[in-house]
């Protein structure tokens, strides 16, 4: 019986169960076109050629009563399986009656029409969230005050809107599905007694209207404390500055002043130009729309939308950089007629290695979604997959990326797509499942990507490019941008040495750079060049927000890594390609500042938190 529970819950594959069916089916004695898989009081039929699931039960009394699923309801539902007992009997109050029949088929139905619908808050909720993640890099990746204080405010509304009790009808409720059992006697004890007193609280649920609130979930987030406390430590860093931002017509210096030495520390710079509450601002942004999507999303359904929205919306800026790449040069920004100096744009970024990130995360949403749905294809035996569209999604963000003349990016974003593709191959290998598609079909759609994309490259002028990497190429290292990090490094690493311990305040690393970037003449030019970002996240947080900050961020990043271990999230090839992408942002934040852009930084963790989201639906 769990081989048709692992089966409906999406979790063997269809090449695998004709291989256990015509292993079972050589002594059959049956004529039926159905081959039995097991025997006893219930008795289970495996669609091998006749496209019916049927669960019979013999009785002495009233003969054999059946109950019939289709193939396409019964082998993808998401939602609760009857639960069976170790040698595959029904148990007694959930034996498959003819009243009882239609309530079981809604249970087994896949087809997208019949699934619960989404609550209307969830709705709601899932669409501030796509408005907020979309807003970001548009609104010039958020990096004014006007779309900071927008992207607040967004965040406040969903977590509201989130916290909001939802009261579900008879039936809508989704509740938590069952779960499944091993192979060993005492687990299948302990799954059945779970089992049954789910599906009694299950029941419970269904009978009546229910009322759910989400604050309870809240309360046990340990991302909420984590954040909040990280927050109230920025708070007490205000509040206790060792410096005074000053200016006169000319110039601006910062002044010493009395600060309580134990305590954490800042600079006192005014909100317009850029201080400690605006990247609180950010900050709260970030925990305020992690909060919401981990209470707010109960539905896998959810998770789906939400990426398709965002890899839509990617699309649509990568079109729209590629438009005014050819209308402008690199150092205009969209329609604005003043040049940016010293800066390549792309779309809506101002800065190229912005624009990189984000689309290099785009793109991932994109491998993520073809392999899911091309895997969710294989389970359901389905003659074609949408798959082969996100492929062309992927290859076009690929594209903008190297447009974006973003080279660390780039060299980044090849070796995910590499690595993924011999992931996706290998698991294939592995999984020795059939697939029904005829072999000419991927051949036919492989050599068709190849020819769009000579056609496109051969139509694009590649010599900005190709002058970009070149210089990386040489033997003696020209290029001014890899010599200045260079000496920026040894900056930030002095800089880091003597702040470690209560840092310089949130925000306040641009203050105090050129105190130590001067030693540099070559790089500081006399205060010519003025660095914002340390080029080094891995380096920039520490130094902004010392041991004690940098230790709260440690913590939540452990408790999100230990969670996706904790879940098995090998097991899930989409969630574990996502967790790569996610990891190829924080190696690209060793040589750059991606994380200091708010639009790379909320979508970085809305994904990571999402990841666990996934996981603890499909492990529930």
């Amino acid at each position: 019986m769990r081989l048709l529970r692992c089966f409906a819950a999406k979790r063997i594959d269809p090449g695998r169960l004709r291989q256990l069916a015509a292993k079972n089916a050589k002594g059959a004695k049956s004529a039926s076109p159905c081959r039995s898989l097991f025997t006893g009081d219930a008795l289970v039929w495996c669609p091998l050629i006749c496209p019916q699931i049927t669960l019979s039960k013999q009785s002495a009394s009233n003969g054999q009563q059946q109950t019939t699923y289709n193939r396409g309801e019964a082998a993808h539902s998401s939602y609760r399986l009857p639960s069976f007992n170790a040698v595959g009997h029904l148990p007694n109050n959930q034996q498959p009656m003819t009243d009882h029949s239609q309530s079981l088929l809604r249970r087994f139905r896949s087809d997208p029409k019949q699934r619960l619908p989404l609550h209307p808050l969830e709705r709601a909720v899932l669409t501030v969230v796509a408005l907020h993640l979309c807003f970001l890099p548009w609104a010039l990746g958020a990096t004014n005050t006007w779309s900071q204080i927008t992207s607040l405010c967004l965040s406040t509304l969903g977590i509201l809107l989130a916290l909001i009790p939802r009261t579900y009808a008879p039936g809508e409720w989704p509740g938590q599905p069952l779960i499944s059992g091993g192979n060993h006697p005492e687990q299948a004890q302990r799954v059945e007694r779970a089992n049954n007193q789910q599906q009694t609280t299950n029941n419970r649920r269904n009978s009546g209207a229910i009322r759910v609130s989400a604050l309870p979930r809240l309360l046990k987030f340990p991302l909420f404390w984590i954040g909040l406390a990280l927050l109230a430590y920025i708070a007490l860093q205000g509040y206790n500055p060792s410096w005074v931002w000053e200016r006169n017509e000319s110039t601006w210096w910062l002044r010493r002043v009395n600060d309580i030495p134990w305590l954490p520390t800042s600079i006192d710079t005014p909100f317009e130009r850029f201080n400690l509450w605006r990247q609180a601002i950010i900050y709260a942004s970030t925990w305020l729309t992690l909060c919401t999507v981990w209470v707010g999303f109960t539905r896998r359904r959810t998770i789906e939308l939400l990426l398709l929205v965002l890899v839509v919306n990617a699309t649509m800026l990568a079109i729209t950089g590629f438009g005014f790449r050819m209308l402008h040069a690199p150092e205009f920004l969209l329609w604005f007629d003043e040049r940016m100096p010293n800066v390549i744009t792309f779309a809506s970024f101002i800065y190229k290695n912005h624009a990189g990130a984000w689309l290099a995360l785009m793109t991932v949403l994109f491998v993520v979604l073809a392999t899911d749905r091309h895997l969710r294809s294989m389970q359901k035996m389905d003659r074609s997959s949408p798959a082969v569209i996100f492929v062309l999604g992927a290859l076009l963000l690929f594209f903008a990326e190297i447009f974006t003349l973003s080279r660390g990016g780039t060299v980044l974003l090849a070796a995910y797509l590499i690595i993924s593709l011999s992931i996706f191959f290998g698991y294939r290998l592995l999984s020795r499942s059939e697939s029904t598609t005829h072999p000419a079909v991927p051949f036919m759609v492989t050599l068709m990507v190849v020819l769009v994309v000579g056609y496109g490259a051969s139509q694009l002028d590649f010599r900005s490019v190709e002058r970009r990497f070149s210089m990386l190429l040489q033997d003696k290292i020209t290029d001014e941008s890899v010599l200045s990090r260079e000496k920026s490094h040894l900056a930030n690493t002095d800089m880091l040495g003597d702040y470690w311990q209560r840092g310089v305040g949130a925000g306040g690393f641009r203050f105090l750079y050129p105190e130590y970037i001067k030693k540099h003449p070559e790089v500081y030019r006399g205060g010519r060049n003025f660095w914002e970002h340390a080029h080094n996240d891995w380096l920039q947080i520490p130094i902004e927000l010392g041991a004690p900050g940098s230790a709260l961020l440690l913590l939540g990043a452990s408790w999100c890594l230990l969670g996706m271990l904790k879940r098995h999230v090998w097991r899930d090839l989409a969630a574990l390609l996502l967790v790569l992408g996610l990891g190829q942002t924080l190696l690209h934040a060793t040589f750059d500042f991606p994380l200091q852009n708010p639009a790379v930084l909320v979508t970085w963790c809305v994904l990571a938190v999402l990841v666990l989201r996934r996981l603890e639906l499909e492990g529930a």
